[in-house]
């Protein structure tokens, strides 16, 4: 006789066949509401069972059953189904580019099932040991900073699965990262940032000061309108793409003398930087303008121009360049904590994300933003 008992999230089935006790997720939550359809899941099961029915048709009584007593369609366990709806259900939560990042990743993996493991069908059946395998097949091709975001990507679905019931546990779960190496990435000096300023166009001139001066990232800078500068109250307010914190930034003195000198408009929806903004639109993401933006730090002589021709697959990567444009909010930060600035009041001009327990205990007036903002030196 089937029974059925709470067991975390979920109700499970409880029931002997052939005298042997087998106890099944249900992937119905262990509401008491819903009991008796959990109840009536473990019979249909139960009954399927001991008629020993062939799997295809087991399958899709358990498909039916489960329909009728949860009324919600049973989530596909197929690898390349779940994935991909996984991938969708994240559509309009992220931004597009982190959504194809996203699929870039799962569809590497799906690639690598389909050709070495073609006996896993079902998402069910992946192990521990084919993400290591899948690991380390990727390290033969891709950075260990690479393969551990695919990784990391590979595990929120896990993670996604378990919470729809269709796994029991995480196949990701001890799997090891990657060793990475130390990463090079570093600040600018502010010689450095006169130096690309002196070989700048106006626009890329006005990225510049304004990646100093607020330390954001280059998809908000190049997205940047009139409407979200105030000069009369001298701040900047705009809704961070990646993260959607709303973000005001008092504007720092050489930065109001800079934006006061650009050409006037009375369209708010002009951008700042319109060469920047038009390739960010067109392309959905930053890739190109940061190409660009290297050519400057060549221009600058900062960095070794990189070769025109195409990596071959497989082929070692080339040296990421320890400064870049994010190099910028790096070194706004450097600069306000050089200035005796706090680390949470740092936070909140740059609007790291990082150490929010602080900053839900910690609150700034505009005031002492602004006063922390003339700490930054004049380039």
């Amino acid at each position: 006789m089937a029974s059925v008992q709470p067991k975390g999230k979920w109700w499970y089935a409880r029931f002997r066949i052939d005298g042997k006790q087998t106890s099944r997720n249900l992937g119905i939550e262990s509401k008491p509401s819903l009991k008796k359809k959990a109840l009536a899941l473990a019979e249909k099961l139960e009954q399927e069972l001991r008629k020993g029915v062939g799997a295809a048709k087991f399958q899709n009584t358990l498909r039916e059953a489960y329909e009728d007593v949860s009324g919600t369609p049973l989530p596909s366990a197929e690898i390349a189904s779940y994935i991909d709806q996984w991938v969708e259900a994240k559509r309009g939560s992220v931004e597009d580019g982190t959504l194809e990042y996203y699929r870039a990743n799962v569809n590497g993996f799906q690639a690598w099932v389909k050709a070495n493991k073609p006996e896993r069908v079902a998402i069910n059946q992946i192990t521990k040991r084919d993400i290591e395998s899948y690991r380390s097949h990727e390290l033969q091709r891709r950075s260990a900073r690479t393969v551990n975001h695919k990784l990391k990507t590979l595990n929120m679905v896990f993670l996604r699965a378990i919470e729809d019931g269709i796994l029991e546990s995480n196949p990701n779960k001890g799997v090891a990262k990657a060793k990475e190496k130390a990463s090079n990435v570093r600040p600018f000096t502010l010689e450095e940032i006169r130096d690309v300023l002196a070989v700048a166009d106006a626009e890329w001139r006005s990225m510049v000061l304004l990646g100093f001066y607020t330390g954001q990232r280059l998809k908000d800078i190049a997205l940047f309108r009139w409407e979200h500068v105030d000069l009369a109250t001298k701040e900047i307010r705009f809704i961070t793409s990646k993260t959607g914190r709303q973000m005001v930034i008092p504007i720092a003195d050489p930065l109001l003398g800079h934006l006061a000198e650009l050409p006037s408009t009375d369209n708010p929806n002009q951008y700042l930087h319109p060469r920047a903004a038009a390739e960010v639109i067109k392309r959905g993401r930053t890739g190109t303008i940061s190409k660009w933006f290297y050519r400057v730090m060549v221009t600058a002589k900062l960095v070794e121009k990189r070769p025109h021709r195409k990596r071959a697959e497989g082929s070692p990567h080339y040296n990421r360049s320890p400064i870049s444009f994010h190099s910028l909010r790096h070194a706004a930060t450097s600069a306000l904590k050089n200035a005796g600035v706090s680390d949470a009041m740092a936070r909140e001009i740059i609007g790291h994300e990082s150490a929010e327990i602080n900053r839900a205990y910690t609150h700034f007036e505009t005031d002492s933003m602004r006063q922390a903002m003339e700490n930054l030196p004049d380039l």
